[in-house]
């Protein structure tokens, strides 16, 4: 079958405690939606989805965006469209940068953007709800963040695959500087997720500004559109993949 040589691929990249998997129901939604279109590329962050049980102690952010760079050439990418969720907002900022002028655009979906000089954990203590601050079990503490609009059989098959998929701690716990900056040239999509329980709207709409993000479309969903809302965030991310390069 012929591919749609108009549209960019997408790569997309998952936050964080989760794995390239997050997007499995996206693609086959874009699959539907779009048969011929390019096979996405999935990233997995070391540690993460297929690069789990590696040693990632003091990994940091520089290695890991120069190893998901170097996964990038060696697909052989032409012209691209980076699709991040939520702690990968940290990471494509650079990672687009690195990956130069075959990049037409990222789409940020309900990406944290915490502030230049901020950890990824004191940006979580700022914004955050309140009642992720006390002391909560691990699984309820998801549930909470994660699965607040997923019916029971959705929460308990989301909350099976959780837990065995962890960035280097280097790029949560210590790293300070995100470089937004340097892709604020890049145009940028933000998806904000009206119903996300630990990225609040008013915090999405900080990252948003942070991301230098010129578009913010809106979802109905929580954390985890992904899961969701599959075909309607499919829709939404195929028409990003037709915004001219040059729409500001």
């Amino acid at each position: 079958m012929a591919m749609d040589d108009n549209r960019s691929r997408m790569i997309f990249l998952h936050g964080g405690k989760q794995g390239g998997w997050i997007w499995n129901e996206v693609i086959a939604a874009l699959a539907v939606q779009a048969p011929d279109m390019e096979s996405p590329l999935i990233l997995d962050i070391p540690g993460c989805g297929a690069k789990r049980g590696r040693d990632t102690n003091g990994l940091g952010l520089d290695a890991v965006i120069d190893e998901l760079a170097y996964d990038v050439a060696s697909a052989g990418v032409d012209r691209c469209v980076f699709v991040g969720h939520s702690q990968a907002g940290t990471i494509l900022p650079r990672l687009a940068v690195a990956c130069g002028a075959q990049v037409d655009r990222i789409v940020y979906v309900a990406c944290a953007g915490p502030l230049e000089g901020e950890t990824i954990r004191e940006m979580l203590t700022r914004t955050a709800p309140r009642a992720f601050a006390g002391d909560m079990p691990i699984e309820a503490r998801f549930a909470a963040m994660f699965c607040n609009d997923m019916d029971e059989a959705a929460q308990t098959a989301f909350l099976a695959r959780m837990g065995e998929d962890e960035w280097p701690a280097a790029c949560t716990e210590r790293e300070r500087h995100w470089g937004y900056a340097a892709a604020a040239r890049i145009p940028a999509t933000y998806v904000l997720a009206l119903r996300d329980q630990i990225l609040t709207p008013l915090a999405q709409e900080e990252f948003a500004q942070q991301l230098h993000a010129q578009r913010i479309i809106r979802i109905d969903a929580g954390h985890q559109p992904q899961q969701t809302r599959p075909h309607a965030l499919a829709e939404m991310l195929l028409q990003e993949t037709k915004v001219p390069r040059d729409d500001r």
